[in-house]
């Protein structure tokens, strides 16, 4: 079985390659041969995980240059290459240029996989819909709202972004090991995991823990990830004179581990698919506090609170303030239990899409 996944974002800290890799590091491979296409500069560490896994991987980098050029040469490969089937990540129908190109190519089976609830590309997405409709065999999401943002009233599967969670189990002596890295042995320590962009909205992450460190100077923000507007919020938090008590982390390849030091996480996105990070916060046992445009799906046990942004960062604070911390031992095995009865543990999730792939194959 010879497969070709694609994904329409770079390959790097995100959640798609995130989904990709922790599928490909789950799966068993026997019997299956399983190519990467790269379509956009990938993040040589990043692609190096796949690479280590047994993948190959393929650039083609006109896909958003030269759309037509990209789809005949993808054809070129997968024709060459004589791929079973193509399995397409992204998240709006811009996937018409791969799944044609998989059609040229001489693939019969042509899975779309919707990521998100939203996208960039808005008008593109919208003239391409009818095309996009007709070329894609297998309608696969990572949640029920992002299938019906992309698929409409058509049928599709949900693949849930199954987690390691023997990975995420919370360990008190790995707590302790980063707190003392940190000099943050006796702080309330708030987390956020995501990159840098104008959807994940760090900006009203800082504005919320300046004013909830006002009333709690023992507070500290630890930020995971990196991106276009990193240098705008670290002069944010110049100007607001928190600086001091806020740490930058970049990139970084251990977050499971790091989630362990935090007491509390945020995310204020403006809008998202499925977010990943939710469910490694519920099973780590980590309360959260979430925008009310991310999807009710991502709420497994009591963990996790909504609140609109326009609310703003004075209800945030409140709610930062009046959520109850729990043990974290206990809450650790509430979400895991809670994940695992929602059809998200890793290893069932891999070899379920695995017997999915070789049905369609022999169909």
């Amino acid at each position: 079985m010879k497969l070709l996944w694609i994904t329409t974002v770079e390959i790097n800290y995100n959640g798609i390659s995130d989904c990709m890799y922790q599928y490909l590091q789950a799966m068993d491979k026997s019997g299956m041969e399983i190519d990467i296409l790269a379509v956009k500069p990938s993040n040589p560490e990043y692609e190096k995980r796949f690479l280590d896994l047994g993948c190959r991987v393929f650039h083609l980098d006109c896909r958003n240059s030269n759309p037509p050029l990209y789809t005949i040469r993808l054809a070129k490969l997968i024709r060459k290459q004589q791929y079973d089937l193509v399995h397409v990540h992204g998240n709006s129908a811009t996937m018409t240029f791969d799944l044609l190109g998989a059609k040229l190519g001489g693939c019969n089976v042509r899975i779309a996989h919707s990521h998100n609830t939203s996208c960039t590309h808005v008008t593109e997405d919208k003239i391409l819909r009818p095309l996009f409709y007709h070329l894609v065999t297998e309608r696969y999401a990572c949640g029920k709202a992002a299938g019906e943002w992309l698929y409409k009233e058509r049928p599709f599967s949900v693949i849930p972004n199954g987690r390691d969670l023997k990975r995420l189990t919370y360990l008190p002596e790995i707590r302790e090991r980063f707190r003392r890295q940190w000099k943050m042995e006796d702080a309330f320590v708030i987390g956020h995991v995501g990159s840098f962009n104008e959807v994940k909205n760090q900006e009203f992450v800082v504005e919320v823990f300046q004013k909830f460190s006002e009333k709690n100077p023992k507070a500290r923000l630890v930020l995971m990830g990196d991106g276009e507007r990193m240098d705008a919020v670290k002069a944010q938090c110049q100007e607001l004179h928190i600086a001091d008590r806020v740490l930058f982390l970049g990139n970084v390849p251990n977050v499971a581990e790091l989630l362990n030091a935090m007491d509390l996480m945020l995310l204020p996105s403006r809008h998202e698919g499925l977010p990943l990070v939710v469910m490694e916060w519920q099973a780590a046992g980590l309360p959260s506090v979430l925008s009310d445009v991310i999807t009710r799906e991502c709420k497994l046990c009591d963990l996790v609170q909504y609140l609109p942004l326009e609310a703003g960062a004075e209800e945030w604070t409140k709610a930062i303030a009046d959520m109850p911390i729990p043990d974290r031992e206990k809450a650790c095995r509430m979400g895991q239990t809670a994940l695992k009865a929602a059809g998200y543990d890793l290893e069932e999730n891999a070899a379920h899409l695995k017997e999915m792939y070789q049905d369609l194959i022999r169909s």
